[in-house]
């Protein structure tokens, strides 16, 4: 089987203030993409709350060889990966039409019941799925992620209404907005992001108030985000910036 495709102009709100597509808008277009792939091939979140159930992504590893600049046509691709019992895998990747390869990423989501939030065994028709598309694309790190060895940059947020999707707690792009958010600002305006990495370990709802921290660590930098007075993270993630 084919993967799942459709071309794209990047819009003018979708990039930073360098004129590029920013982490956030690009987690956005690959949710995307896995939502409208997974509804075709009869898995997607209308149909699984029907049944009381829905996606939830655990992980997300993306490598970036530049992002896209505003007005920019790009193609956006994705794919099942594989399963296992508890897992299902998706790969994704950005490419200009001509071909260029922007960004390759890959990603690993859990069913979950609604009513006790928590997972379920993977079906065995989408352990199956995977091997249709053929080999990966791109795998995740064997590497643990880890917490940050020290203190570093820290902000706060408040989860607003327009932070939900349509599973009630926030969309995995916001989290990956967040943790950019308290990057330097030298990093962040002299550097490109190169890599992602993020681990997706609690739900985060309305009216939390979150706190993202940054340091800067030997292979990028950490991030840890969790709800105040409460250090359980929520997310953990490294970025590589050059």
């Amino acid at each position: 089987m084919n993967p799942w495709a459709r071309i794209h102009i990047i819009r003018n709100y979708e990039a930073g203030p360098n004129g590029k597509l920013s982490p956030y808008h690009l987690a956005n277009y690959f949710s995307e993409a896995a939502a409208i792939h997974a509804e075709k091939l009869g898995w997607g979140i209308e149909h699984m709350q029907d049944d009381g159930e829905t996606w939830v992504m655990t992980r997300f590893y993306a490598t970036i060889n530049r992002l896209p600049d505003a007005g920019e046509k790009v193609v956006v691709r994705t794919k099942p990966s594989g399963a296992d019992r508890l897992q299902a895998y998706r790969d994704f990747d950005m490419t200009t039409t001509e071909g260029e390869l922007l960004v390759l990423g890959t990603s690993a989501w859990v069913i979950i019941k609604l009513n006790v939030r928590r997972p379920v065994p993977t079906p065995q028709k989408i352990q199956e799925l995977g091997a249709q598309f053929g080999d990966r694309w791109l795998k995740l790190p064997n590497q643990k992620l880890k917490l940050p060895s020290k203190a570093g940059v820290e902000f706060k947020f408040k989860v607003r209404r327009t932070d939900l999707d349509i599973n009630n707690h926030v969309n995995n792009a916001v989290y990956m907005g967040w943790v950019t958010e308290s990057v330097p600002e030298n990093i962040y305006e002299k550097s490109e992001l190169r890599e992602l990495d993020v681990l997706f370990r609690a739900e985060a709802f309305y009216g939390d108030d979150v706190v993202s921290r940054t340091s800067a660590e030997s292979d990028g930098y950490m991030h840890v985000l969790h709800r105040e007075g409460d250090e359980k993270p929520m997310i953990i993630s490294r970025s590589v910036w050059s």
